[in-house]
């Protein structure tokens, strides 16, 4: 029950922030550098970037199939379980080795905070070609793209729930962990960052949870981070 009520708390205070991205609204860096992107248009076949497209298409069954074609690759985007459309496609230089990279966002769809849950592909370019990585984020958009120390970051987002001795109550968290773009893969090598989630915009780190409580809480909610391809 008590989680059912902070959801329904979530619902209200996402309508308090709808003009504003969650992202921007909670950034643990809001002066950080952002990376530069630039947004794909939308056509009937799907995406058209400056670099490359992302054709879109349904099959008689209704599945959504996603082909990827950069630089004269082409690369089929399959999971298990497809969400719902693709809702928007980027251009950039992720790895900042001069050549375009693209960010495909592919929403599930729904109501209220989850609306906008996602897998989001990285089409990260090497020596080899664009090599695929995909995050399962709770929401996306151009502000998780940073730059931390001169390295480029993509925050990875989760919303988790965390009980607190000092208060005695269980608070809802934007957890973001900052994913090092190294070459053509992301890597996990810093400590995640955690910020309340309140009705108004914040940007400071929560003081009430203790490192045990704050790895209970991850450990129970078993945050997905990369989605694996088919």
């Amino acid at each position: 029950m008590k989680r059912l009520l902070i959801g329904i708390g979530l619902l209200f205070s996402s309508l308090v922030l709808a003009q504003n991205s969650i992202i921007s609204s909670y950034h643990p860096y809001p002066k950080a550098k952002k990376i530069p992107v630039q947004s794909c248009k939308s056509n009937a076949t799907g995406f058209s970037c400056p670099h490359g497209r992302v054709l879109v298409r349904r099959t008689a069954m209704g599945e959504q199939q996603i082909t990827l074609d950069i630089f004269g690759q082409r690369l089929p985007i399959r999971f298990e379980t497809m969400p719902n459309f693709v809702s928007d496609v980027w251009n950039s230089d992720l790895n900042q080795d001069g050549k375009a990279d693209l960010i495909i966002k592919i929403s599930w769809g729904g109501n209220g905070i989850i609306a906008d849950g996602n897998l989001t592909v990285f089409a990260l370019s090497s020596a080899k070609g664009h090599k695929l990585s995909t995050l399962d984020m709770v929401t996306f958009d151009p502000n998780a793209l940073i730059f931390l120390r001169g390295k480029p970051v993509v925050l990875h987002t989760a919303l988790v729930f965390a009980d607190s001795r000092r208060t005695g109550r269980t608070h809802s968290f934007w957890v973001f962990h900052p994913l090092e773009i190294r070459g053509s893969v992301l890597l996990k090598n810093q400590s995640p960052i955690w910020i309340q989630y309140t009705t108004k915009p914040s940007h400071g780190r929560t003081n009430k949870l203790t490192a045990l409580e704050k790895q209970a809480a991850l450990k129970a909610d078993l945050i997905a981070f990369f989605t694996p391809m088919r």
